[in-house]
C-alpha cells in the first residue's frame, strides 16, 4: 500500500509540475488544490481508512449552488473536494471538446487538464474504475465526451487532446457498470 501512496505523489507532483509550465493561472490553482486532494485519497486509501465517494454532477452543481450563497458544500469541504473539482474538469473538457469539433485550434490546452487526467488514473489503478451510481448527467457528459473526440478526430485535431477527452469519458460511461 506505501508503493501505491508513493506512486501517486510522485504522478500527483510530475503532472503539477507540468501544469505550472504552460496553463493559465486559475487552471493552475485549481489543480493545485486537485493534486492536494488526490493525494490526501491516495494516503486514506493506502492506510485502509474510508474514502470519500466520488460525487455526481447533480451534487457538484448542489455545491455550486451552496458555494453562490456561501455556505458550505454537503458534507464539507473535503468530501466535496476532489470529486467536485473533477468534475468540473470533466464539463469544462466536454465544452472545450465540442467548441474544438466546430474549429480546430492550432494549440490544445492539454497542460490545463494534466493533473485531472493523472488524478483519474491514480484512483483507477487503485480503486479500479466505478461501478454502480450511473446518472443521466453522467451518460450525457460521457456521450458528449466521447461524441465530440470522435468529430474532432474525424476533423484532423489533436489525437493527445481526443484521448484526454476519450480518458474523462470513461468514468461516467463505466458507472452504469452493475456492482460486484
Amino acid at each position: 500500500m506505501t508503493f501505491s501512496l508513493a506512486r501517486a505523489w510522485l504522478a500527483l507532483a510530475t503532472a503539477l509540475v507540468v501544469a505550472v509550465v504552460d496553463a493559465p493561472w486559475p487552471a493552475i490553482v485549481a489543480q493545485a488544490l486537485l493534486a492536494a486532494l488526490a493525494a490526501r485519497r491516495a494516503w486514506l486509501f493506502a492506510r485502509g481508512l474510508p474514502v470519500p465517494a466520488m460525487r455526481g454532477l447533480r451534487q457538484t452543481a448542489r455545491t455550486l449552488g451552496r458555494l453562490a450563497r456561501l455556505k458550505a458544500p454537503e458534507g464539507g469541504w473535503l468530501a466535496a473536494g476532489q470529486g467536485d473539482l473533477v468534475n468540473l474538469f470533466m464539463v469544462v473538457a466536454a465544452a472545450v471538446t465540442l467548441a474544438f469539433a466546430a474549429a480546430p485550434p492550432a494549440a490544445y490546452p492539454l497542460s490545463a487538464f494534466i493533473v485531472p487526467v493523472v488524478a483519474l488514473a491514480a484512483r483507477a489503478v487503485d480503486e479500479g474504475f466505478p461501478r454502480g451510481g450511473g446518472t443521466i448527467e453522467g451518460a450525457a457528459l460521457a456521450a458528449t465526451l466521447a461524441g465530440g473526440a470522435i468529430v474532432l478526430a474525424l476533423r484532423g485535431g489533436s489525437p493527445a487532446w481526443c484521448l484526454v477527452a476519450l480518458w474523462f469519458s470513461l468514468f461516467p460511461a463505466l458507472a452504469w457498470r452493475r456492482r460486484a
